[in-house]
């Protein structure tokens, strides 16, 4: 018994002398503070099919749990992430029909429906958009009025609409859905509440075929946010969106309506982008070490798969996206069939911020190093020589500044930045485009420019110039990504360390700044 427990030992030596890195048992303060966390909210966000949800959510943690791995050598944080990626590929689809699966989401697609808040007046003229019409009501049984909706504390905009009837006939409102994408996935969406004489409803009717699409009944008093799921038809067919109640002939019936909208449930470069970069990243760590091939070498496979059979070409491939990349820019762009953006340009093609690209850069890279595809290097150092090209130099600092968008003046912000530095860390690390004294600069762009030293612990500054907003560092927090830089600068681990020490995490970017501040504080 003797004998075989010295075995065992020295077995154990050898093996702590021969991988260091991957069996360092440790509880030190920020791994505890990170188990806590996961144990809370470590099952969030991976059984989602929104792709926002997975990209700016689920992405951090998937990350996270390779750091955790790296640091402590627990083979159980690989095995939660393949539970999660495994999840999260049983939940893609085809929604569009493109041949590709993926994820979707519908938060940041443009709404449809014109005057969906009513804050114009109904039935008045609009250039390039749509309004409602009156069907047998008039001004006196369908009116906008001065009582928009209140849901959870917000108040959404100035104006609601009201409809009230007058025991005789229908008293209702419509307008034509234009610009529908066909058999498309929509998420129609509203407030609404009733005076409780009778139910409201709001449905989509297809004239062409004679059916309804979509209805919502309309049975609360108190103002309540209805949604729900909508598949349209192929192109062509006339469509109509109505508001009313479900009976004309009780008199003095109250419909409250606000915000209608109906956005398309589309698929994001971005989004993908955060998702592929931790399974890349996993087939890498799975390809460099002989000791998790057993275990992970078939999940591997299977998600490099993914990767280059779905993720990537759809992005050039797709007849529904239509090809996102610009040659002559150097970039990725929004897709050239459709806007995917409301609040980026209300017209397809438009140039996509820099943190969407460079997140995509990275996901290139990351596959490149495994591949050896020379077309993902291609693009990934276009898209990094288009960005360093408009880097600003700050002599005074020797850092460097940046803009939001390639065509915008705005800065960076902090919470975006820390994408763009991420994908330039990846560059960095595989040798290509980024010197030693390119890091330092963005390294003092943090320490010089962004951390406000005369609050202590030290704050950091909403964007990469170091100016901040009137409602104070909102982003001082959001410092993942940015620690890596503690590579060129000790100084940045310390900063990130005196925010996080005394605080609670809450977002799922705490998981990731956590992993990060295990290996650098």
């Amino acid at each position: 018994m003797v004998r075989k427990q010295a075995i065992g030992m020295v077995c154990l030596c050898i093996f702590f002398f021969l991988f260091p890195d991957r069996v360092k048992a440790f509880r030190g303060e920020w791994y505890e503070k990170y188990t806590a966390f996961e144990k809370e909210k470590g099952n969030a966000y991976f059984r989602s099919s929104d792709s926002s949800t997975l990209g700016w959510g689920e992405s951090y943690l998937l990350r996270s749990y390779i750091e955790v791995y790296k640091k402590s050598g627990e083979t159980k944080w690989l095995d939660k992430f393949t539970n999660h990626i495994d999840t999260m590929l049983s939940n893609s689809r085809d929604d569009d029909q493109d041949g590709y699966l993926g994820w979707t989401t519908h938060v940041y697609s443009p709404n449809i429906i014109g005057n969906g808040g009513f804050e114009m007046d109904l039935e008045q003229k609009q250039a390039d958009a749509n309004n409602w019409r009156r069907y047998q009501s008039n001004s006196l049984t369908a009116f906008k009025n001065k009582s928009p909706a209140v849901y959870n504390g917000k108040v959404y905009g100035r104006y609601g609409v009201v409809l009230k009837s007058n025991g005789k006939s229908w008293q209702k409102l419509y307008q034509k859905i234009r610009n529908y994408a066909p058999n498309t996935k929509y998420f129609f969406n509203f407030f609404g509440k009733t005076n409780g004489a009778v139910n409201g409803e709001a449905y989509i009717y297809d004239k062409t075929d004679r059916r309804i699409l979509s209805k919502i009944t309309i049975n609360n008093k108190e103002w309540t946010y209805y949604r729900q799921f909508v598949t349209m038809p192929d192109a062509g067919h006339d469509l109509e969106i109505w508001l009313g109640h479900e009976k004309y002939n009780i008199n003095k019936a109250l419909l409250y309506v606000d915000e209608v909208r109906l956005n398309a449930s589309l698929p994001y470069l971005a989004h993908d982008a955060m998702v592929g970069i931790p399974m890349a990243e996993f087939v890498r760590l799975v390809g460099e070490r002989p000791e998790l091939q057993t275990a992970y070498k078939q999940k591997a496979d299977k998600y490099l798969a993914f990767l280059t059979g779905d993720m990537i070409p759809k992005w050039e491939k797709s007849y529904f996206i239509g090809n996102t990349w610009d040659p002559v820019l150097g970039l990725y762009r929004d897709s050239p069939n459709f806007p995917s953006y409301e609040k980026l340009s209300s017209k397809p093609g438009a140039v996509l911020p820099y943190n969407m690209s460079l997140a995509y850069a990275q996901l290139l890279a990351d596959v490149y190093s495994i591949t050896k595809n020379q077309q993902y290097l291609n693009r990934a150092m276009n898209i990094h020589l288009q960005f360093k090209s408009k880097l600003e130099y700050v002599p005074k600092s020797n850092a460097y500044i940046w803009r939001y968008r390639p065509d915008n003046n705005g800065l960076e912000d902090t919470s975006h930045g820390q994408i763009d530095i991420s994908s330039v860390l990846e560059m960095h690390r595989q040798g290509l485009l980024y010197t030693r004294e390119d890091m330092r600069r963005f390294a003092n762009t943090f320490s010089k420019l962004m951390v406000d030293p005369s609050v202590k612990p030290y704050q950091v500054a909403n964007y990469v110039s170091g100016r901040n907003t009137p409602v104070g560092f909102i982003y001082t927090k959001t410092l993942l990504n940015w620690i890596e830089l503690a590579e060129f600068d000790p100084s940045i681990s310390g900063v990130t360390a005196g925010q996080f020490r005394n605080y609670t995490p809450t977002t799922a970017n705490d998981f990731l700044t956590l992993s990060q501040l295990m290996k650098w504080e």
